[in-house]
């Protein structure tokens, strides 16, 4: 009776490692591939970190739910030689009836005690050659689950030594959605509002950018700002901006406040913020030009003066051209200080 139990025992084994390999394989194919296609959306849409978390969690709760109901009944599959004997029998019927019942006698210690157990236990063990027992298993279905896992671990593998910069960053925001990793950028904006600081306040005031890299004929520029009134900044806003020609994207903002404060954002990347200070424009109640001819001329003219009135007529042009190397001097009357090199006069040699 022992050949037959040990070879009960290895259909058994062979059994067993059948179903543990086939739904491992097959779980495990499944789960690279649902972590490839999950880093290769998040490549293309760039996923918010709230996206992440949820798409960890979703595969979270499906690694859960396979483990419940697919890898832990394999594993605690471990048919017994009865198992093995009662499944014999229903693919031979000249087993029927016979095999499992001697089987059973024997484990319970039947076939010791009793002669006509002994006598049944016998006469099964003697007309069956225990190693022509044969359970059918269905190799195939192993088989392809076993080359996908290790086709989709080789896959996967392939990437990371390939490329294993994105790799990196694919499987930390997969894992970590906490953390600031991103993808390397795909469009560069900037700033076209340069240095300047302070304009006018109740004038017409645009934002100015430039998509230095990307399509501009697909991709958004958005412009976020704030406005500041009595040293109290307001709620960011944000608005898109329009795509003038080229590069060149303009967005017209509100200039009724003390400052503004602002950036500009493309699909993945952003400017520094920027601030501007609004101010009520010098009002400019006349002007007068000294112009004063160069050495060389020094002995046939003399130093002419100009009334230019507030500059919003005609006396705001100079009648006539004026010699090369001359110093003109500007002097304002305002009725509002504004800063300059020196209070009230602008100077500059004439080229």
């Amino acid at each position: 009776m022992q050949p037959l139990l040990e070879r009960l025992w290895s259909i058994a084994r062979r059994s067993r490692a059948a179903l543990v390999t086939s739904r491992t394989g097959t779980l495990l194919a499944l789960a690279v591939l649902a972590v490839m296609f999950a880093i290769a959306l998040d490549a293309v849409f760039r996923w918010p970190a709230a996206l992440r978390w949820l798409v960890l969690g979703a595969m979270f709760a499906g690694a859960v739910l396979a483990w419940r109901r697919r890898l832990r009944p394999a594993l605690a599959f471990r048919p017994t030689p009865i198992d093995i004997a009662l499944r014999l029998e229903h693919e031979h019927a000249a087993l029927r009836g016979r095999l499992a019942s001697a089987v059973d006698l024997h484990l319970a210690g039947t076939d010791r005690v009793d002669p006509f157990a002994a006598s049944a236990v016998a006469s099964v063990t003697a007309s069956i050659d225990a190693s022509t027992l044969r359970l059918p298993i269905r190799t195939e279905p192993v088989r392809r689950a076993l080359v996908a896992g290790i086709g989709t671990l080789a896959l996967a593998g392939l990437a990371i030594a390939l490329l294993p910069g994105p790799s990196r960053i694919g499987l930390e925001r997969t894992f970590m959605p906490w953390t600031d990793a991103a993808w390397p950028a795909r469009t560069d904006v900037e700033s076209l509002m340069g240095d300047l600081s302070v304009v006018a306040r109740g004038r017409p005031f645009s934002l100015a950018a430039s998509l230095e890299r990307g399509d501009p004929s697909r991709e958004r520029v958005r412009a976020r700002y704030r406005l500041e009134r009595d040293g109290a900044s307001g709620a960011w806003e944000e608005v898109v901006m329009t795509r003038q020609s080229g590069r060149r994207f303009e967005r017209r903002v509100p200039s009724d406040a003390d400052a503004i404060e602002f950036l500009f954002e493309s699909v993945d990347d952003a400017t520094g913020p920027q601030r501007i200070e609004f101010t009520t424009p010098p009002e400019v109640r006349s002007a007068s030009l000294l112009v004063e001819p160069p050495d060389y001329a020094a002995a046939v003219r003399g130093p002419q003066r100009f009334e230019l009135g507030p500059g919003t007529d005609r006396r705001s042009e100079v009648p006539a051209s004026q010699l090369a190397g001359s110093t003109a001097t500007l002097r304002l009357d305002l009725a509002k200080p504004m800063p300059l090199p020196d209070p009230g006069t602008i100077g500059e040699t004439l080229v």
